[in-house]
């Protein structure tokens, strides 16, 4: 969903992204409306799984330099 503002709407870079690979997916590989809804739905887990891997290192490291509690 686009940022609004007064009588503009704003996307962010993410969304836009997200369109681009939309439309390469059905453009360009020929994947159905159902294909690029799986699609999305793993990306977005990947992205989950990222972000918590993530974090998880940052805690170790924390731990291991003595910045934790």
């Amino acid at each position: 969903m686009p940022l609004e503002s007064g009588s503009t709407r704003q996307f962010s870079d993410a969304d836009l992204a997200r369109a681009l690979l939309i439309h390469d997916l059905k453009v360009d590989l020929g994947v159905n409306d159902e294909g690029i809804a799986v699609i999305l739905h793993l990306l977005d887990q990947l992205h989950g799984l990222r972000c918590l891997v993530r974090d998880i290192h940052a805690m170790e490291v924390s731990d291991r330099t003595g910045g934790g509690t």
